[in-house]
């Protein structure tokens, strides 16, 4: 498990799929984080999360794992990973693994904007009188619910992709689960 691990995650980062991904992803949390939270004056940051969810849904998630299992079956290569002394489960889970480690990554980067905008307003409140505070406990607990419910949509369209050889259809029927 661990070798397909090691080979899907850099297979991920020697094409531009990671990159792409991760791009994406921070530019999209980075505009609603600046939409929200710095000019709307909101410290709930929570809502970056839900308003970047349809996105997620819509493209980052059935781009990101349409190639997953799809593109094995396309090129083959299933056949040799059928026949390798390791088990179906652990070839799926190591697969599965790098995509959640792809999407963990991006979160790490994203899981400093709540101190980040403590930093902001703990600057704009040394001006003025009153002080306020970001809720780490609501920030990290959306942060860590956003990350279950995204290795939730990686299993779905895991999943999807296994069940098809293209990855277009892959992509779309993925959609449309997670769209449901």
């Amino acid at each position: 498990m661990r070798a397909i691990y090691k080979k899907e995650l850099k297979s991920y980062f020697t094409s531009a799929i990671a990159w792409v991904f991760l791009a994406f992803f921070l530019v999209l949390t980075g505009l609603f984080f600046f939409l929200y939270n710095l000019s709307g004056g909101s410290l709930n940051f929570s809502t970056v999360y839900g308003a970047i969810e349809i996105f997620f849904i819509l493209l980052l998630i059935p781009v990101l794992t349409m190639k997953s299992m799809a593109d094995e079956k396309h090129q083959k290569t299933d056949q040799l990973l059928y026949t390798s002394p390791i088990s179906i489960n652990k070839v799926v889970l190591g697969k599965y693994l790098a995509l959640v480690t792809l999407f963990a990554m991006g979160l790490l980067i994203v899981s400093l904007y709540p101190i980040i905008l403590q930093n902001l307003v703990r600057s704009v409140a040394e001006e003025g009188s009153t002080s306020y505070t970001v809720n780490y406990a609501v920030a990290y607990g959306s942060t860590l619910g956003f990350f279950l419910m995204g290795c939730a949509y990686i299993a779905i369209g895991v999943f999807v992709s296994s069940l098809t050889e293209s990855q277009v259809i892959a992509a779309v029927v993925a959609f449309a689960f997670l769209f449901l």
